[in-house]
């Protein structure tokens, strides 16, 4: 059982695609626009709201989860996340 409640890596290397969340989409899930994305990873990944992603050293606060199992060939997590920003950014 994976402890989401402290900090530290649990997957490394996890094949993933990061595309930016259209405005219009950030605006209507309560994001900042520019700071929105949706990830893709394997179904089977265990990333939850709350956790923390860093990819080419930018962090990324996951602030939505929607699972697509059961799909032959096509099953994967969505991930909707934002850009951590640090103060006055």
């Amino acid at each position: 059982m994976l402890n989401h409640t402290a900090m530290g890596t649990v997957y490394t290397a996890v094949p993933c695609l990061f595309l930016p969340m259209s405005a219009q989409a950030a605006i209507q899930n309560g994001y900042s626009v520019g700071f929105a994305w949706n990830i893709y990873v394997d179904d089977g990944t265990d990333i939850q709201i709350g956790d923390k992603l860093t990819w080419n050293s930018v962090t990324y606060l996951v602030r939505g989860r929607q699972p697509f199992t059961g799909l032959q060939l096509v099953s994967h997590l969505k991930i909707s996340a934002e850009t951590e920003r640090t103060n006055g950014q």
